[in-house]
């Protein structure tokens, strides 16, 4: 399988391809979530199938009788295992364990698969890890049958959409499946990359050519064509981070997530009579510390009362800050180099927690609600960016970078899967080249940046169809739905006379000094755009080429190596794609540097290479050491072309092919001399010898 998918990248880089390696680390853990989250969806949708309301029913004496009997010869054996455990998985005791901590693994999952999709327009891996076994045969070993979803369970997790193509066949004589995966509703041009291989598959990251993907059915009846580069989306975006204080912002309760319902209360975030607030110092300098590295000026400002009435805001009011905030005037710059305008970053407390029960986990459709008040009064952020983005690439861009400043400066922990980083996206258009902004609507429930980027795609369409079609676009607050991919009306847009603000009487202005934000300002780390920036320069490229090396932390190891002597870019393809989410902190900086100059004196293969470098990261060591232990030797160029000659002499029909220039037998070539030499072969010197031999 594994010489099936390098001869596919190979055909690849022949056809014009660039491909590299690279490395989704999450998808180590993805068939283990998948097998919670899956049998849970299906517990939860077969539950319903009982033979009274729904579904098959055969009849019996009595109810229980018949519910036994109709599951009994409805469902098959697999369906009834996935019931089951699907049934364990959301049981009391065991939902945050299992159903909770698998939700957690599939946020993982989409942000690595985001993250590659930065570097790479297309990821290629093998369909299934073996060939196919004869129907039926995995049945009583439903492990071994789910192992073999491994490869495509990924793509499942993540949304993002993949195609299997048939490249070869195995030893068996049956085919073998190469899998190309893209990025939800991407719409970019291919660029041009090269082979990778990822965790636990191989998969090839390439691109050649434009590529284009469209969405179908975005709205009620039929999308207009033809209209979207007629219209430009401007998106502002306002984030809600919460801040990592200990306690509260105006009282002394845990500020802890997770902890047992209405434990973590008191009569001030509680909004009883009589109890006043005391503004928590520590939240003041995290803010303060996160404007300092928005670029924002740190302001005197004053707390005002914000009035609406939700049963998750016990005092029927929000303490937030109005038109006095503690930060104005920033700026985010992301690793492509371009700047969000940064309005205002203010302080603001948090309200509790609904949970709808009943139906759909929607308030409309719920039989009762349930409040917790231990988020009430947590320390919030608000980060109000300026209408800068164009797309919802670039603000998925936008969040993943303020995540990363975020925790840098230690200001939050930005976990948007337990809440305390949220995100509402201001969508408007208007006619590309005007100035003027269109009436915007505010989209809520984006819990990850995939949801982010298609609640702002198909927002944007929705609003586009609406003009085209002579209506107008009414300013709402809507509610994005993951499941049916569409954006649903809340309520009509509140404006800020709708809240009633005036300051807060029980609290004094903020007014910090410059003694205050002197130490806040120089107590900031290095931020990861000036990390960029150094470690690009040092190795002589573009910063964003260097944005998932710094996102990892691996950019100090990198500059280490460098200085040891070790070559930029083998080690920026190391720290991409090898050392993902691998511990990486005992690796001598030294020992990498030797590595990289073994590989680029043809020493060792990438693949060779790899393995050293996984030696090195567990034990350590010194890597021509290893090499010699593993029996690595590279390839003499006499041996390689007797190999590739061979090859060539005993495939007289795929050589005839290849010089009449069928480039596609490229990767059988490569693939055969593989085999022949136990991979110890350099695939790119194979390919520039078969060139050299069908040009003589």
């Amino acid at each position: 399988m594994r010489a099936r998918v390098e001869a596919a990248a190979d055909a690849l880089t022949a056809a014009g391809a660039k491909v590299e390696e690279a490395s989704v680390p999450g998808v180590g853990f993805g068939l283990s979530a998948y097998y919670l989250i899956a049998p849970a969806e299906a517990s939860s949708n077969l539950a319903r199938y009982d033979g009274v309301r729904y579904g098959l029913r055969v009849d019996a004496p009595t109810t229980g009788a018949m519910n036994v009997a109709t599951r009994t010869a409805g469902f098959g054996p697999e369906v009834k295992r996935r019931i089951m455990l699907g049934t364990y998985a959301l049981s009391a005791g065991y939902y945050d364990a299992y159903y909770g901590k698998a939700q957690k693994v599939r946020t993982l999952i989409i942000r690595d698969f985001a993250a590659a999709y930065e570097t790479f327009d297309l990821l290629v891996c093998p369909t299934t890890p073996t060939t196919a076994f004869p129907l039926g045969a995995k049945a009583s070993d439903p492990l071994a049958m789910y192992l073999s979803d491994v490869c495509t369970i990924p793509s499942n997790l993540s949304g993002d959409p993949a195609i299997s193509v048939p490249f070869g066949r195995g030893d068996d004589g049956l085919p073998v499946g190469v899998q190309v995966l893209a990025p939800a509703l991407g719409s970019r041009p291919c660029s041009g990359r090269r082979r990778c291989w990822s965790t636990p598959w191989p998969a090839p990251a390439v691109g050649s050519g434009p590529m284009t993907t469209t969405q179908d059915g975005i709205t009620e009846g039929t999308a207009t064509e033809g209209t979207a580069t007629e219209w430009e989306t401007v998106v502002g975006l306002e984030v809600h981070c919460e801040l990592a204080t200990a306690t509260k912002l105006f009282c002394g309760c845990r500020n802890a997530f997770g902890d047992e319902p209405n434990t973590n209360v008191c009569p001030v975030c509680l909004g009883l009579p009589g109890s006043l607030p005391v503004l928590n110092r520590q939240a003041v300098e995290l803010a303060m510390r996160l404007g300092e590295a928005l670029g924002c000026t740190v302001m005197p400002s004053l707390f005002h009362r914000k009035n609406y009435f939700y049963p998750d805001m016990p005092k029927d009011y929000q303490v937030s800050q109005y038109d006095q905030p503690l930060n104005v005037d920033g700026f985010l710059e992301l690793p492509d180099g371009s700047r969000v305008g940064i309005e205002r970053a203010h302080l603001e407390e948090d309200t509790g927690k609904s949970t709808h029960v009943g139906g759909g986990g929607r308030i409309h459709e719920a039989d009762h609600s349930l409040v917790d008040y231990n988020r009430s009064g947590v320390p919030l952020v608000e980060i109000v960016s300026r209408p800068d983005l164009r797309s919802g690439e670039q603000a998925r861009a936008y969040v993943n970078e303020l995540r990363a400043v975020l925790l840098a400066t230690g200001a939050s922990d930005a976990r948007m899967e337990e809440g305390s980083m949220r995100v509402d996206a201001n969508v408007s258009v208007r006619p590309a080249g005007s100035s003027t902004l269109g009436t915007r609507c505010e989209v809520k429930n984006l819990n990850s940046t995939r949801s982010l980027g298609r609640a702002i795609e198909y927002e944007a369409r929705r609003q586009i169809d609406l003009l085209t079609a002579g209506e107008r676009v009414v300013q709402q607050t809507r509610h994005w739905d993951e499941a049916d991919g569409r954006t649903h009306v809340l309520r009509s847009k509140e404006e800020a006379f709708d809240y009633r603000y005036f300051p807060e009487p029980d609290l004094v202005p903020l007014a910090p000094d410059d003694a205050w934000r002197d130490a806040v300002r120089q107590s900031l780390p290095a931020l990861p755009a000036e990390r960029r920036r150094r470690l690009a320069a040092a190795i002589g490229v573009a910063p964003g080429d260097v944005a998932v090396v710094v996102e990892r932390g691996l950019d100090e190891l990198v500059l280490a190596a460098l200085d040891a002597g070790g070559e930029g870019q083998r080690l920026l393809v190391h720290a991409e794609h090898d050392l993902a989410g691998e511990p990486a902190d005992a690796l001598d900086p030294a020992a990498l540097a030797a590595l990289t100059r073994m590989e680029v004196a043809g020493q060792l293969t990438a693949t060779q290479a790899k393995a050293v470098l996984a030696e090195l990261v567990a034990s350590g060591g010194d890597p021509a050491a290893i090499a010699r232990a593993k029996g690595f030797e590279a390839m003499g160029d006499d041996a390689l072309a007797a190999a590739v000659d061979e090859v060539i002499t005993a495939n007289p029909d795929a050589w005839e092919r290849y010089q009449g220039g069928d480039a596609k037998v490229t990767g059988f070539f490569v693939g055969q001399v593989m085999k022949a030499t136990k991979g110890r072969a350099d695939g790119k010197a194979v390919t520039r010898l078969l060139r050299e031999r069908a040009g003589a």
